[in-house]
């Protein structure tokens, strides 16, 4: 069972690994009780304990919890060199965030009884608003998977290993699409002569209030689209135009185009 007290490894620490321990320290987890094994960290957190490479750990040290955060390019060389050393105990979970790589991978290389938790976070984990998707060997009671679960963000369950796939596509790099629909509509704004801070107030605060109006469990999306939406008004045209340029389908492609590469990564 893990808990707050609980030893924590992460073996690469970026992005999004970085998103992820944010998350747990935001869960209260003691940073005394974490270590990080990456040899490209710059930035550090006072009371955690980095090493570059694995080598340098206490022969001693058992960890509970052991986070794969590295580029899954690169799994099938550094996961021979990590179970040489005996770092992890029966009960040690196995967290693998690495797209494409599937939980049997994992079990080649740690073994078939060992306990593993397949996840897919986006990146607003950062700031305590991702959501993640997770699938578990056998190996896991339920109590053992919620212990884990609870610490992390807001999360879903899956029942079948390849919905991590669209899951990805969808949640993983959505906010990259959101992120670019933003960045051309501040700039479609300074170009009809707003300023710098105008535009990014105007088009930050728009996607701000939108989102938690999404979020109303009483608020039905398509209503929401024609409470905006009067006949022959600014916000009819500009969706005619949507659907002119084949909005719909082009979401499509983009959704697929990304669900297809993270099966090609398996």
């Amino acid at each position: 069972m893990i808990n707050k007290n609980s030893k924590i490894l992460f073996f690469g620490c970026g992005k999004m690994g970085s998103a992820i321990l944010q998350n747990f320290l935001d869960k209260n987890i003691n940073p005394q009780n974490i270590t990080i094994i990456d040899p490209l960290i710059q930035t550090k957190i006072p009371e955690i304990n980095y090493y570059p490479k694995i080598s340098e750990i206490s022969s001693k040290y058992q960890a509970d919890l052991v986070i794969f955060a590295f580029k899954p390019q690169s799994a099938a060389d550094i996961l021979p060199e990590i179970i040489k050393y005996n770092i992890f105990h029966k009960n040690s979970i196995f967290i693998s965030i690495l797209a494409g790589k599937k939980l049997q991978f994992f079990a080649e290389f740690l073994g078939q009884k060992a306990k593993i938790i397949r996840i897919m976070p986006n990146l607003p984990m950062a700031i305590g608003e991702g959501i993640s998707a997770f699938i578990t060997n056998h190996n896991l009671s339920q109590s053992e998977s919620n212990s884990v679960m609870d610490l992390w963000s807001k999360n879903i369950e899956l029942q079948i290993e390849s919905e991590i796939d669209i899951f990805t596509a969808i949640a993983g790099s959505g906010p990259a699409y959101l992120f670019l629909f933003a960045q051309n509509l501040i700039n479609i704004a300074k170009e009809s002569g707003f300023n710098e801070d105008s535009a990014t107030k105007m088009v930050t605060q728009m996607f701000y209030g939108s989102s938690k109006m999404l979020l109303d469990n009483n608020l039905d999306i398509a209503e929401l689209i024609k409470s905006v939406t009067s006949k022959g008004g600014t916000t009819a045209a500009g969706l005619e135009q949507f659907e002119s340029g084949n909005f719909k389908d082009l979401l499509k492609k983009v959704t697929y185009a990304a669900q297809k590469r993270s099966e090609e990564l398996s």
